[in-house]
């Protein structure tokens, strides 16, 4: 496959990435529902322990994957310590087993989008039952300007590296963004989209053989309490990473 086919693909699995021009990222709050044939599938798989004293219901989702078909992920372990989570929340909260690990999701949303493409690169989307917020991932795999890209709104060294490889880049996003550096290639995000908080964390290593990633939650005002511990479970203990 080729470089410019490759960046094809990804972006259109880039769930989050809604370019208003070829410089401006424009962030929104709803997802739209994909064909038929593309709806993931969800599977209980009994219980996630945290920190071997909180329980979540835990459940495999199916996707398309683009060399193998219809995938079930399959964890690794049913359990996961050293989270930041309380019983409070982990009793609002159930895990979804992914292609890219365990995530942590509001118990009454559902997951309205997932795939993995040829190269790797994966996105995943969930939704509440009001369709007002989303849950999503992306992770360009080893795809370069799949990666670039998209991480040019959060890095200044993504942007250098994207303008060196002729990929497109992004500015500015057409909302008001502050980042929060997090670690040497961690930034933390959050912009307002229609008075609803958009909060993130996006990874970016361009020495990585899987340098972007990133993960946003958008809350309805009842469950935006959420998006700390949903977040959290990406934020590793030490900032060095």
């Amino acid at each position: 496959m080729s470089a410019t086919a490759k960046l094809a693909l990804a972006l259109s699995l880039a769930l989050t990435c809604v370019p208003a021009s070829a410089e401006v990222y424009r962030f929104t709050i709803a997802r739209k529902a994909p064909a038929a044939s593309d709806v993931p599938k969800t599977t209980p798989i009994g219980e996630l322990v945290v920190n071997g004293a909180l329980h979540l219901p835990a459940y495999a989702i199916t996707v398309v994957d683009g060399i193998d078909g219809w995938t079930t992920a399959k964890p690794e372990s049913m359990k996961v310590d050293g989270a930041k989570l309380t019983a409070t929340q982990a009793a609002r909260l159930a895990a979804y087993a992914t292609p890219s690990g365990w995530m942590l999701v509001p118990r009454d949303w559902k997951l309205l989008k997932g795939g993995v493409g040829a190269d790797g690169s994966t996105a995943i989307s969930f939704v509440p039952s009001s369709g007002n917020g989303h849950l999503d991932f992306y992770d360009a795999s080893a795809c370069r300007g799949c990666a670039e890209t998209p991480a040019s709104l959060f890095f200044p060294e993504a942007r250098a590296d994207a303008q060196r490889d002729e990929y497109p880049v992004y500015e500015r996003s057409a909302t008001p963004l502050k980042l929060t550096r997090h670690g040497k290639h961690r930034m933390l995000y959050r912009t307002v989209v229609d008075g609803q908080p958009i909060d993130g964390i996006a990874y970016y290593d361009s020495a990585s053989d899987l340098p972007y990633r990133n993960h946003e939650v958008s809350l309805p005002a009842a469950q935006r309490d959420l998006a700390t511990p949903m977040l959290n479970w990406y934020v590793p203990r030490s900032k060095e990473e």
